[in-house]
């Protein structure tokens, strides 16, 4: 069985290694390539000609050689580079813009929205020229309602200087062309359930934890969860899909049978993650849910890391400029120390923390350590006050999604069925802002340095995994199985 599982997470780890480290350093890709296809036909060689037979060393090798071609594939994403910004003509000759709206408009501040767009052509000074990349504009002032993702339209402003790059900020606009038909029904659909939580204290925040919408919430409500260390709370990934899988089973698995079932799931799963949006965290949570059904209907092991390992390689492949995205590799480095340290510090806590306690925090202790470097360099601070806040505010968030879903649909039936799940929910609000609100209260720890960081994390990690197994070891040798 771990031969069959083992040479899968190689195999990510050799694609995430070569692809993020030709990316830092600028190393040819295909060189890169070339030198670790040449290193997995030897390793081919050594697994079909080996003189040695031993069960291990012929894994070990089959490990080596799915690392290979695993580096070889993420090489070869790092060959494709991100899309680049072409105006057509220097920016601050650049009057007009025409392109397609690709993804949801954000408001910023009341009246003020931005969405990006992919360029199609730009003018000004009576020239015109072909454009392309993703340009980040800013919508005129009172826009209402707001474009859907999918919508063309023409701009006329100018470019100027943003906080990330340039951006172009609009006086008017004008649509070229309607988006398609599911976009437009996708935005209707978000818009309506939207439109019913608003009129709740608490349905802001409900919004964001189902759509990712969050428009509504105060920006204080928004940092208080940052320095909280929770911000990974509010933002849609894995825990939400898995609230929203776990309903899907309980109400699909009676009616349809376990097959049938899974492949519904998939069907309602995936449209869910395309109504949200399709952010890294939401496919790759789907991608594991749909190689858990494969492994239901092949009788296969369905271990969450060979799991990870293969949505990784899959969305990798797909879709290599998100693989470059921050989001993106955090949900992936999350869901990997909770595969792995997190499995061991529930393990290692079984005999003194009862189960409500370890399973959650053994999941915030793994995931904390796996992303830390990353936090470190990309924010300068950890909080690791966020490890104990989760333990609360995770759960809330589950209670506000399910809440938020009985009340849109008692809402649909009629408003006043709806009252006491409002009710309840504003009192949970109330309490939830408060915890929040003290968690973020407590400081942060100012990192000097990442690799300090990531030395410090590594160590902790190692001790905690290398911890269970010599544990586990030794109690197997003193109690044997009988």
């Amino acid at each position: 069985m771990v031969a069959r599982v083992e040479p899968v997470v190689g195999a990510a780890l050799g694609a995430a290694s070569s692809f993020y480290l030709l990316i830092q350093y600028s190393c040819s890709p295909v060189a890169a390539a070339a030198v670790f296809l040449l290193l997995s036909t030897i390793s081919s060689a050594a697994v079909a000609f080996s003189p040695l037979r031993a069960r291990g060393v012929r894994s070990a090798v089959r490990i080596v050689l799915a690392f290979c071609v695993g580096a070889a594939v993420g090489a070869a994403a790092a060959d494709v580079p991100p899309p680049r910004l072409f105006w057509g003509l220097p920016p601050n000759r650049v009057r007009t813009i025409a392109g397609t709206i690709v993804s949801d408009p954000r408001a910023v501040r009341p009246g003020s929205a931005y969405a990006s767009v992919r360029l199609e052509k730009t003018a000004g000074g009576g020239e015109s020229a072909s454009a392309g990349g993703v340009a980040s504009v800013f919508f005129p002032a009172g826009t209402e309602p707001l474009p859907p993702r999918g919508a063309a339209l023409e701009f006329a402003g100018r470019v100027e200087d943003g906080r990330n790059g340039p951006v172009f900020k609009a006086r008017t606009a004008v649509a070229l062309r309607e988006a398609p038909a599911p976009a437009g029904a996708r935005t209707a659909i978000r818009r309506w359930v939207v439109d019913i939580l608003g009129s709740a204290p608490w349905g802001a925040l409900s919004s964001a934890l189902l759509l990712g919408d969050r428009d509504g919430l105060d920006g204080g409500e928004s940092e208080a969860y940052a320095a909280a260390g929770c911000a990974h709370v509010l933002a849609l990934s894995g825990m939400h899909l898995a609230l929203v899988s776990a309903l899907l089973s309980l109400a699909l698995k009676p009616l349809l049978g376990l097959r049938r079932g899974l492949l519904a799931g998939c069907v309602l799963i995936f449209s869910y993650v395309a109504l949200a949006g399709w952010q890294a965290s939401l496919v790759r949570a789907a991608l594991m849910y749909a190689l858990g059904a494969v492994g239901v209907f092949l009788a296969s092991p369905r271990r969450p890391l060979p799991l990870l390992s293969a949505a990784f390689m899959i969305q990798l492949v797909s879709d290599p400029i998100a693989a470059h995205g921050l989001s993106f590799i955090l949900s992936y480095a999350a869901l990997a120390g909770l595969c792995t340290v997190g499995e061991a510090v529930a393990d290692l806590s079984r005999a003194w923390l009862p189960e409500p306690i370890r399973s959650p925090l053994s999941a915030s202790v793994g995931a904390f350590l796996a992303t830390a470097a990353l936090c470190s360099a990309a924010f300068g601070v950890l909080r690791p006050i966020g490890i104990a806040a989760s333990l609360v505010l995770a759960p809330a968030a589950l209670a506000f999604m399910v809440g938020g879903m009985v009340f849109i649909a008692l809402s649909a039936v009629h408003p006043v069925l709806a009252l006491p799940v409002d009710a309840l929910l504003r009192i949970l609000y109330a309490a939830n802002g408060r915890f929040v609100r003290a968690a973020a209260a407590v400081p942060g720890i100012a990192t000097p340095s990442p690799r300090i960081v990531a030395a410090l994390s590594l160590a902790v990690s190692v001790l905690l995994v290398y911890g269970r197994i010599w544990r586990n070891s030794t109690r197997n040798r003193f109690d044997p199985i009988r």
